[in-house]
């Protein structure tokens, strides 16, 4: 889904990004020997390289959003999001699920 870049975080990507988490968690938690859902490291990277703002101890997503790394919301909120939906447990730290979803 993505690779190599800082992405655009406003509301309608967002709710995409959502959807297609949700859609393919669902589609693949039965098989866990085909799939893990993890990834973004690239994406990491990028903002080493150019020095955008990522501070560990900031836990409180809205104030990634007003950041110069916004797609750190996708990568810890958004895509976290689809597990729990899909009644899997993520491996991370992780957040409540939102309350719009078509459950998968």
């Amino acid at each position: 889904m993505f690779g190599c870049g800082n992405y655009p975080a406003f509301p309608a990507i967002l709710e995409s990004i959502q959807d297609e988490c949700e859609a393919n968690v669902g589609r693949l938690r039965h098989h866990p020997s085909v799939v893990i859902y993890a990834g973004n490291n690239e994406d990491y990277q990028v903002q080493e390289q150019f020095g955008l703002t990522y501070d560990y101890e900031d836990k409180d997503p809205e104030s990634w959003l007003k950041t110069n790394f916004p797609a750190r919301y996708i990568y810890e909120k958004v895509s976290a999001y689809a597990l729990p939906l899909c009644g899997l447990q993520p491996l991370n730290e992780g957040f409540a699920a939102p309350t719009r979803s078509r459950r998968c």
